[in-house]
């Protein structure tokens, strides 16, 4: 007998969960200021990602990854901007 659409959405939520489980995945609750989000959905849709999730994650991984081959990247990486609006692009 075939499945119907509430079936089928049942089951891919449930692969979903299993999955997030497997990987190890935990929500975290944190607070963005709007020029952080609007920073996030840049790079969302210039990267061409379904998530702000994928965008954090993939920034954190290579952050990671280019800060271990080069420590003195930890300064360039981690700066604080200045939260000062300047004249011209910010």
């Amino acid at each position: 007998m075939a499945k119907d659409a509430a079936q089928r959405k049942r089951e891919q939520r449930e692969r979903e969960a299993q999955h997030l489980l497997d990987v190890g995945a935990e929500d975290y609750k944190c607070t963005f200021f709007r020029q952080t989000l609007e920073d996030l959905g840049f790079l969302k849709t210039a990267g061409d990602f379904e998530q702000v999730d994928e965008v954090i994650t993939l920034l954190i991984k290579n952050a990671t990854q280019i800060i271990k081959r080069d420590m003195s990247q930890v300064d360039v990486l981690l700066k604080v901007p200045c939260h000062k609006k300047e004249s011209g692009n910010v």
